[in-house]
């Protein structure tokens, strides 16, 4: 009765209040929503005299709730809601919570909604209703209902600033952990039902994204009890192999101002993540889930897929070739790999793949929910061979019906996809699942919620130790998961037995190796791989160095090597001579930055300072990228004491300054305002000049929105105390302003002593020096 009469009032208020008109009212609070050091009072205000009506519990208030009278005294967790009513229109209704006292380690999500919405045995969505099953997990539970609430979602950083403050959907989010005391929501911005499309804010920082239609804030699925990070852990050692995952922040969530523990934010896997992170149009893609239920688009495409490989042997590559233009098979196999290794028990159920849906199209796997790997419920896991369960052509409904384990089957056929699965996996357990690197990883993760955990463990009652026991859990078993899986891939494939190899280089810094899909640079360098199974190698020199073979013998710069124990395997490196045009030609002025009203582009002038040409053709001008550099044009000749310049965009720089300039261009990248090392080779790779260069102090840092400088003196080149400002839009093609500056300052320091001794008679002295002077005159012209 008591929800029935609170089901009545909330639609009395509807009628009467609900279809008012939105006024110009906005409730003014005199403090900010956030964490704050200790107690206040907080004032309210609205403008033309207009009556404040206030709740503290969640509900929306309306002219019967508490009337505003005097400020309210925050000395504990406080969360209004006030809407402000003027002559019987309604303003909009404001929400601010506040958290006095102590200051959280993480940031803070505060949920506020009507309390009916979360506990109501009718209604709420936390609540199990009145028809749950008795037995675990409840199905007929209102948890299990697909039913989505309206909230108030704050977001607040650890130093107060507020990210988000908005109306919201709200839904109990996961499979089986909603039964959990601590459920997971999802947050979805409406425009029509709650007034905004995003949450507008990066709400993960180290991604580009500024605008989120839908995210959850995850309870850590089967992991709640556990270690509140191991999904998240798992799915970001995977960062760079190329798989979709679901970006990760740990949050302090409060509950209509309870506090509610850590959860974690992650993107929800949903139309608007792949727009966000592969840029591609959310209402044209093919997404499915499972075995092949549908979530967007259809299953033709996958259908089609499924029946190539029922009837067709993969061993013939001209088969396996058109398998790849319909699904992304490198892509697939690191997937497989990370399932594997993890010991992911529920791999057979949580599976959701996609493709775009064009013309070449390919289907990708999204990794997500890993929550049963790296032993959750067996202190002994890392000895699972999950290699012979996810290739078992008849294995148990669950975790590996045959269903889940056919693709990874049939691509196995192809005896090349086979070795690059076998090298794929040595790669992964030499470099991102090392013990080294997944141990670092874990304690990033714990560090980073430790601070908070005694007060989740206390809300949830949970236990410290045990905590601190699981995690280490997850350390033993990224310590001895390596040594099982080497020995189940060599019973799967009936190896002979492992091989150590180490890479080897004559200098370091300056060069790299290329090991099957890892590129080395830092040595010696050490992986585990398989006898029998060739190894790619291939040494690449950095600019201004070669490779001059292996010292262990053989020239060419990419080979394969069969292991057969204990090898080593050196690239020898060396520095290229100097150019022989290094004392001729030099980077004389440089102009990084421009006028948005004469943007010219980037450019690098350089000045040939003998008096013979210089034939340019294929130098190369590189930055600080070492991937990236651009070769000058065939048939290009600097003059003796002539000019080049090299532009960013050469037909945009003629219009800005001259089109007789001796100009070419365009060089692919542009010169960061920010500093940058810029470099000039000749064809073999040998330096002829460079210039590192910064934009600010002890460098010259010009002034006004054109920034060029320039070589105070072209015939003594160097860094810093030889370069200058070039005043204005720079001089490219002619004399640069401050040498021009420098000469005319020595002339006329000339000039002055000529006069001096000239007063003195001292005839011969004078005429010498004025041959001086024509000399200096001659060599600016």
């Amino acid at each position: 009765m008591k929800s029935f009469a609170l089901l009545l009032a909330m639609l009395v208020c509807t009628l009467l209040y609900g279809q008012q008109d939105t006024l110009a009212l906005d409730v003014e609070f005199s403090h900010p929503g956030g964490p704050h050091e200790g107690t206040f009072e907080l004032s309210l205000s609205a403008p033309n005299g207009a009556a404040i009506f206030y709740s503290l519990d969640g509900t929306v208030p309306n002219n019967w709730s508490t009337p505003y009278t005097a400020p309210i005294l925050v000395d504990t967790v406080v969360i209004i809601r006030a809407r402000a009513y003027l002559n019987g229109k309604a303003g909009k209704l404001a929400t601010r919570s506040y958290f006095p006292g102590r200051k959280h380690t993480l940031p803070i999500v505060s949920v506020v909604t009507d309390p009916i919405n979360l506990f109501d045995s009718a209604s709420g969505i936390y609540a199990k209703g009145y028809h749950a099953a008795e037995k675990y997990p409840y199905f007929g539970a209102n948890f299990w209902r697909d039913w989505e609430k309206e909230a108030n979602i704050e977001l607040y950083e650890t130093d107060g600033t507020m990210g988000i403050n908005q109306l919201a959907g709200i839904k109990i989010f996961g499979g089986w952990s909603r039964p959990l005391a601590q459920k997971s929501l999802a947050l979805y911005a409406r425009k029509k039902k709650y007034g905004k499309k995003w949450f507008k804010y990066p709400v993960f920082p180290e991604k580009s994204m500024k605008k989120y239609k839908s995210l959850i804030l995850r309870n850590s699925g089967s992991d709640f009890t556990h270690t509140q990070f191991r999904d998240a852990l798992l799915t970001h050692l995977t960062a760079g192999t190329g798989l979709a995952i679901q970006a990760y922040r740990p949050v302090v969530v409060y509950l209509n101002g309870q506090y509610w523990g850590i959860q974690n934010i992650r993107e929800k896997i949903n139309k608007a993540y792949f727009e966000t992170n592969f840029g591609v149009d959310g209402e044209n893609i093919d997404l499915m889930e499972h075995r092949d239920d549908r979530r967007e688009g259809d299953r033709v495409h996958y259908k089609a897929l499924k029946k190539f490989l029922r009837l067709h042997d993969l061993a013939i590559d001209s088969n396996f070739a058109y398998v790849q233009t319909l699904m992304n098979t490198e892509n697939y196999k690191q997937y497989n790999i990370a399932q594997t290794y993890f010991d992911n028990r529920d791999a057979g159920g949580n599976i959701r793949y996609w493709r775009p849906r064009t013309d070449t199209g390919r289907w990708e796997w999204v990794l997500f929910d890993t929550d049963f790997g790296f032993g959750l419920d067996s202190k002994t896991a890392y000895k699972t061979n999950t290699l012979a369960m996810f290739t078992n052509p008849n294995g148990p409904k669950w975790p590996s019906p045959p269903w889940s384990t056919f693709l990874i089957r049939k691509l196995l056929e192809n005896p090349t996809f086979k070795q690059e699965y076998i090298n794929q996996f040595a790669d992964n357990l030499n470099s991102i699942y090392h013990p080294t690197t997944v141990n670092h990883m874990i304690d990033s993760f714990q560090t980073r919620i430790r601070t908070e955990m005694p007060f989740h463990i206390e809300r949830w009652k949970l236990n410290a130790e045990a905590w601190e026991r699981r995690v280490n859990r997850m350390r033993e078993f990224a310590r001895l998961r390596p040594h099982h899986i080497r020995q189940h891939l060599i019973e799967k494939f009936e190896l002979t037995d492992t091989a150590v190899v180490t890479i080897n280089a004559t200098l370091q810094g300056h060069g790299t190796v290329q090991l099957n899909s890892l590129t080395l640079d830092t040595f010696p360098w050490t992986g585990v791989y398989f006898k029998g199974v060739p190894i790619a190698l291939s040494a690449t020199p950095d600019f201004g160095y070669s490779f001059n073979g292996w010292q262990e013998g053989g020239t060419e710069s990419s080979l394969q090597i069969n292991p057969s124990g204990q090898e080593t395997h050196t690239a020898i490196f060396e520095k290229n001579a100097h150019s022989p045009y290094q004392a001729q030609v030099v980077i004389n002025e440089i102009c990084y930055t421009q006028d948005s009203a004469r943007n010219s582009g980037d450019w690098v002038e350089l000045f040939n300072r003998s008096d013979t040409a210089v034939d340019v053709s294929g130098w190369l001008f590189k930055d600080g990228d070492p991937s990236r550099y651009w070769q000058i044009h065939p048939n290009t000749t600097i003059p003796g004491k002539g000019y080049l310049v090299l532009c960013r965009y050469e037909g945009t720089f003629k219009t800005v300054y001259s089109d007789t300039l001796l100009a070419v261009g365009d060089f692919d990248f542009g010169l960061s305002s920010n500093g940058e090392a810029i470099m000039l080779y000749d064809p073999q790779q040998q330096l002829i000049d460079s210039v590192a260069y910064l934009t600010e102090a002890p460098w010259p840092v010009p002034e006004g929105t054109t920034r060029v400088i320039g070589l105070n003196d072209p015939y003594v080149s160097g860094n810093i105390a030889h370069w200058g400002v070039s005043e204005g839009n720079g001089t490219p093609g002619s004399i640069n302003a401050v040498y021009q500056q420098t000469l005319n300052r020595i002339a006329e320091e000339e000039r002055q002593q000529l006069m001096l001794m000239a007063g003195g008679g001292g005839l011969v002295v004078v005429l010498l020096l004025t041959v001086m002077w024509r000399r200096k005159k001659k060599r600016a012209a």
